[in-house]
């Protein structure tokens, strides 16, 4: 398994988004707050500086 880490940034999305197709996940902004993120935005986002963290439903409540 290859490190999201150590993909192209192309790359880092269409996995991100096939993702973000299967199930909820939400970005980091920059300014540090989370939002969710379907999966026609992942790269729009990544771009933009947002980064990665799964959604757990846990810490939702």
């Amino acid at each position: 398994m290859t490190d999201l880490d150590e993909m192209t940034p192309d790359e880092r999305a269409k996995v991100l988004a096939a993702i973000a197709a299967q199930q909820p996940i939400r970005m980091i902004r920059p300014d540090g707050r989370t939002v969710p993120v379907g999966p026609d935005r992942v790269a729009e986002r990544l771009a933009a500086g947002y980064t990665l963290t799964r959604t757990d439903p846990k810490e939702t409540r």
